[in-house]
């Protein structure tokens, strides 16, 4: 199972990596909203782990700009902003599941 963290914040980003990684998946990492476009749009990856507030590129860009592409992999967004309005803007761009 490939995975692609998108998280520009290393204190959230590396215990899940580790995670995920002790239980033997691949993980690609990116700290900015292109790089993690680049790399949605190069490979295949079984689920996209995003932030919303993100250098270079917003995740509900990103995931806009999958979606309109058609990349089906599934997305969980990983943020710290409760607002039910920005839950309802990611679910609505196309996100599958939301963490805060």
């Amino acid at each position: 199972m490939r995975i692609l963290i998108v998280e520009d914040d290393e204190f959230i980003s590396e215990p899940i990596i580790k995670a995920l990684r002790e239980q033997h998946y691949t993980v690609d990492v990116t700290e900015d909203g292109q790089t993690g476009w680049e790399l949605a749009s190069a490979f295949t990856y079984n689920l996209i782990v995003l932030d919303i507030m993100l250098p270079k590129l917003d995740g509900i860009s990103l995931i806009r700009q999958a979606r309109s592409q058609n990349i089906l992999s599934p997305i969980i967004l990983l943020t710290s902003q409760e607002s039910s309005t920005n839950k309802v803007i990611g679910l609505d761009a196309g996100a599958d599941d939301w963490s805060g």
